[in-house]
């Protein structure tokens, strides 16, 4: 039989018990952000200017993965450091064009990568402006970069191809805003 005194002692309990749970999920919480944001491993990074319209907007957000365990691929989104002395720490985003051994060539303002036309899904205008390069083979430890809007971009046609040591992380996927939140093509 149940006394008088038995509920309050039983629901306090279970709120001690919830009290305790809902606390673990909050140290655990933020051990997660720390991990994510304080261990130095992602980033995130605020678009600015038009130069990698259509696939990423002005305002908007990414999260950057600072390990590049792996080799970057063509085609993959790279944050560095603008290779300028004057705007060094300026951070920039562009699109991997081609990778360390690659033949590139500008020709009638198209790039060819290994001999063969660059396509990039969602680019609208492909135009690269012609440097007056000829062809040229990259460094063991290069890569070419571009903007996907390549008529506003400040990129590897202007600056020349970046060391992969300079390249400062990944990026993953768009955090802001939500409506677009997801894998960045």
């Amino acid at each position: 039989m149940s006394t008088p005194g038995s509920a309050p002692s039983s629901l306090r309990r279970r709120i001690s018990t919830r009290r305790q749970i809902i606390g673990g999920v909050i140290c655990l919480l933020c051990f997660y952000i720390y991990y994510l944001f304080g261990s130095g491993r992602w980033m995130t990074f605020q678009i600015e200017g038009s130069s990698m319209e259509p696939t990423l907007l002005a305002g908007e957000r990414v999260l950057v993965d600072r390990r590049l365990r792996a080799p970057v691929a063509r085609g993959d989104l790279v944050v560095f450091h603008d290779p300028r002395p004057r705007y060094h720490e300026d951070l920039l985003i562009k699109r991997v064009s081609a990778l360390p051994g690659d033949q590139i060539e500008v020709r009638g303002g198209r790039l060819y990568v290994n001999g063969l036309l660059e396509v990039v899904p969602g680019v609208v205008d492909p135009v690269v402006p012609d440097t007056g390069d000829t062809a040229r083979t990259l460094g063991d430890n290069e890569v070419f970069l571009l903007g996907d809007n390549r008529a506003t971009s400040f990129d590897s046609t202007e600056f020349g191809p970046l060391s992969t040591d300079a390249l400062l992380g990944r990026v993953t996927i768009r955090i802001w805003p939500l409506g677009r939140l997801g894998r960045v093509p």
